[in-house]
């Protein structure tokens, strides 16, 4: 059977019904049967009188990918708290559709569970991918930004009304949003400073990449992941922006071979969400496991993304003769540039804002919150470059004091045991 994804609906009137959704939310009447707080006034009831089920879940990298890794600690987690109530059917590498289908299909119920990236709808949900210009206020190196990052992302999708309310008009209940380090790129040709970066054309993840590629002189380009592995092979590309995790699962050292060492922004918009009628008819014990489930996966994501990390800084040059570049100008046109964009953060928001300034605010002191929790858990904010960074975040030991804060914070959301 061949999906398809659902026609999109024409920007205007997305954006006017989005808007009455937030201005609900805001208000504290959240649509589809929750409550102000991400709660369900459907869901009550135990795990002991449901009847069993299994969800099918969509996934895009592959059981082995940083996201597999999160679904795959998330299966297991609530399988074995729901004592085999609610098992699990999984797609990997998107078969059973393309990320870009994902929201609607979701939402149309094909599937129950998918993880896909926000960047693939941002006429659907312009708030969430505003929230990805904060990508570049990650603080230190790795794995510090991944860290703080993930934390802040999957703090977001929990306690955020306009967020919530934006993927609830889209028919889903948005279970956690993740991030990545900060983005690299790679080029088939040397580039070391402005004059070599001009008028290469680098393909681009959205609005907040394009902005930093133009600022080193770079012709953004967009186009899926997926195709980018082709097009630099045939020359179309002359860069890829992206995550190293990203740039060794797509293949792309086999065709560029100049890795160049510029902090673009992370990218915090890898989201796991659940059909909202699928979502609300769980009664509120299983919500709680959930969400716990969802702490679990996103510290194996996180886990995971150290480990591969690790992997492409120590073996891309012996496996694929990348040349490994330091560009310290454009590192200082890059920092430069984000300084000044994340200076005007609330005017970047979009119309469907309610409070642009409250949201920024928010979102940053969120940003200190998860930050103090990294620093009193003795990961370091220094970076040291690339390759010794990302040796770095796989012999620190994060896991327990981040767990423990992300648990304490959900405890007691849906149901206290």
């Amino acid at each position: 059977m061949k999906f398809t994804g659902q026609t999109h609906r024409k920007r205007s009137l997305f954006t006017a019904s989005l808007a009455a959704v937030v201005t609900m939310a805001l208000a504290g009447c959240v649509p589809g049967g929750s409550t102000p707080d991400g709660g369900s006034s459907e869901g009550g009831g135990g795990l002991a009188g449901m009847e069993p089920m299994v969800l099918t879940i969509s996934e895009l990298t592959g059981q082995e990918g940083a996201q597999g890794q999160m679904a795959t600690a998330f299966m297991k987690y609530v399988e074995e708290k729901t004592g085999g109530k609610v098992t699990f059917e999984p797609y990997w590498k998107s078969s059973l559709f393309s990320s870009a289908e994902a929201l609607a299909q979701t939402g149309a119920g094909v599937a129950d569970i998918a993880i896909t990236t926000t960047g693939s709808t941002p006429n659907e949900l312009p708030i969430a991918n505003y929230l990805l210009e904060f990508g570049a206020s990650f603080e230190g190196g790795h794995p510090f930004d991944l860290l703080q990052g993930t934390a802040w992302a999957w703090d977001v999708s929990l306690n955020n009304p306009e967020v919530i309310a934006e993927y609830e008009a889209n028919g889903v209940h948005l279970l956690a949003t993740s991030s990545t380090t900060k983005t690299s790129m790679m080029c088939t040709k040397p580039v070391s400073d402005l004059a070599s970066a001009a008028g290469k054309r680098a393909r681009v993840s959205g609005p907040t990449w394009t902005a930093e590629a133009e600022s080193l002189g770079l012709v953004p380009q967009t186009l899926p992941p997926a195709e980018s592995f082709e097009a630099l092979q045939r020359g179309i590309l002359d860069c890829q922006v992206q995550g190293a995790v990203g740039l060794s699962q797509f293949g792309i050292p086999e065709v560029a071979k100049y890795f160049v060492d510029v902090p673009f922004s992370a990218y915090p918009g890898s989201n796991m969400m659940m059909n909202l009628d699928r979502w609300n008819s769980l009664p509120d014990e299983v919500k709680q496991i959930f969400a716990e489930g969802v702490v679990m996966g996103s510290i194996a994501e996180a886990e995971r993304n150290t480990k591969l990390h690790r992997d492409f800084a120590e073996n891309a040059a012996t496996k694929h003769g990348v040349i490994f570049t330091e560009a310290p100008e454009l590192v200082k046109a890059m920092r430069d540039a984000q300084a000044k964009r994340l200076e005007n953060l609330a005017e970047l928001a979009p119309d469907v804002v309610q409070d642009p300034e409250k949201l920024a605010k928010d979102n940053l002191d969120s940003l200190d919150e998860w930050s103090k929790v990294l620093s009193d858990a003795g990961v370091p904010k220094t970076t040291s470059g690339f390759v010794e960074d990302a040796k770095l975040g796989t012999e620190l030991k994060w896991q327990d004091a981040l767990r423990e804060a992300m648990l304490k914070k959900i405890e007691g959301k849906y149901y206290t045991r």
